[in-house]
């Protein structure tokens, strides 16, 4: 989508312009708490969660209004969900407030970690419109390094009030504070959705930092001269694989590379059974051009082999050229078997799979 509809793009800039004031509200409690802060954060609730639904509305009404491209609909889908975690941050403000209400003494709250958490997520927020605007990920790669900062900033908070709830002083106080910690937690997890969201939006399909990493070195493997890699989702296994096709300027005709990320453990499977029938019979199978792994994720860039599948075949063309993909297959499945014949007893394994999924197949049919 090369322009936002104004009307989601206004919504979406009252929205963070309104986090940003409830959060500076909040940072002001906690240098000053009082009855009249903590009502404020409050009395704004709807402010925030009728901007969400101002733009839920609009995405909705744009869809169905009918888009051009899937990648479109998916990118006002996004922009949707983005919506959604900025309320869920006000909601967050208030959940926070609720708690430390029940803190008498601010000593025991320590109030300037929670300030520069407030600032930092603050600093995020500013962030995200010119992301969603410019389609810019680097500016999405700066949100979740401010959440990184968040991250290690709530992990030292909380060794502190570990640290004092040794010491048996102060243990309600201290176990009450606490829970505040575990509020703000909230404020990483919201973050980290919206900059994954937004470079899920640039990318074409549902991605997280592990599979982006991974996904960026891969591209720069494969990509020619000055020419932009553009991504197109071609399907989703029901194991969460994603498969999209590479293709840019320089080529002409289609793809020039398959792309597929998911966990790790699959994609090391189908590495190895690739490269396995490489050895056993070169040519048959599309080469692996890049692999990369990155935590528990990975992901596979496999050379793409131009021309029909054969269920396309069956399905769409002439019977001439059913009769001549099915002779070709035949011929291939004959080579193969007599190249790759070895005379020794081995087990088939029929029902191995079936034995693994088993317990699966019968809860959804008991």
């Amino acid at each position: 989508m090369k322009k936002i509809p104004t009307e989601i793009k206004e919504n979406l800039q009252f929205l963070c312009v309104e986090i940003d004031a409830q959060l500076a509200t909040l940072s002001s409690y906690y240098r000053n708490p009082s009855a009249s802060l903590a009502r404020k954060v409050r009395d704004r609730a709807g402010y925030a969660y009728n901007l969400k639904t101002r733009i839920h509305t609009a995405t909705v009404n744009r869809i169905a209004a009918g888009v051009e491209h899937d990648s479109d609909k998916f990118c006002l889908r996004c922009i949707e969900f983005i919506a959604t975690d900025i309320e869920r941050i006000a909601e967050i403000c208030r959940h926070c407030i609720t708690q430390s209400e029940q803190i008498d003494d601010a000593q025991a709250l320590m109030s300037k970690a929670f300030i520069a958490i407030v600032k930092k997520v603050r600093q995020a927020i500013k962030l995200i419109l010119p992301a969603v605007i410019e389609r810019k990920s680097s500016i999405a790669l700066d949100i979740e390094q401010i959440n990184q900062g968040l991250r290690s900033s709530h992990q030292r908070l909380i060794k502190r009030y570990v640290s004092a709830l040794k010491k048996q002083t102060q243990t309600k106080q201290l176990t009450q504070a606490l829970f505040v910690a575990y509020e703000m937690k909230q404020f990483d997890d919201a973050l980290l959705r919206i900059s994954e969201t937004i470079v899920s939006a640039n990318v074409g399909q549902p991605i997280n930092f592990e599979r982006y990493y991974s996904f960026q070195s891969l591209i720069s493997d494969v990509e020619k001269g000055d020419s932009d890699v553009t991504i197109t989702p071609i399907a989703e296994t029901r194991s969460g694989t994603a498969i999209s096709g590479l293709s840019n300027g320089a080529e002409k005709m289609g793809f020039m590379a398959v792309y597929k990320d998911g966990q790790k453990q699959k994609l090391k499977e189908e590495k190895q059974g690739l490269n396995s029938w490489d050895s056993i019979y070169p040519g048959l199978a599309p080469k692996i051009l890049s692999y990369q792994k990155r935590g528990e994720s990975a992901a596979l860039l496999i050379e793409h082999l131009p021309g029909y599948t054969l269920e396309k075949v069956i399905v769409n063309e002439s019977e001439k050229l059913q009769k001549q993909a099915l002779k070709a297959l035949k011929k291939t499945l004959e080579s193969l078997w007599t190249e790759t014949l070895r005379k020794k007893v081995s087990p088939a394994l029929f029902m191995q799979q079936m034995d693994s999924r088993l317990a699966d197949v019968y809860k959804i049919h008991p």
